[in-house]
């Protein structure tokens, strides 16, 4: 694990929280790290806004719903699930539009092979 998650830098718990979740797959060590952070009182609102920011509302609403959803509040949950089904959805879009191009591309004898998915901002 990496040394920047154990060090204590005077991050607020919500950043703290958000540093655990950032990551795809949490180990057990911190997935009590994490337990910890969510019952020692959360400004939501703040930690909404600042995933939002760094575009990690998707992962952090993942790994809290898989590690702790019953310390999620009702709106709080059902704001990241919204931007997580949003994103799904969006993504799904960008898809079926790289396939389409990739299908044009093939029909015109243009091999072409993606190496990295459409990204949004």
């Amino acid at each position: 694990m990496s040394d920047l998650m154990s060090r204590n830098y005077d991050l607020k718990i919500e950043d703290q929280l958000l540093l655990n979740c950032s990551i795809t797959h949490i180990p057990d060590e911190k997935i009590k790290d994490i337990h910890n952070l969510v019952s020692r009182g959360i400004n939501w609102d703040y930690l909404v806004n600042i995933a939002r920011r760094h575009r990690l509302n998707y992962l952090l609403y993942w790994q809290l719903d898989e590690i702790c959803p019953e310390k999620i509040p009702d709106n709080v949950k059902l704001q990241l699930q919204e931007d997580f089904q949003a994103n799904a959805h969006r993504n799904l879009a960008m898809f079926r539009e790289l396939v389409n191009v990739l299908n044009i591309l093939k029909k015109h004898g243009i091999t072409a092979i993606p190496y990295k998915g459409p990204r949004s901002e």
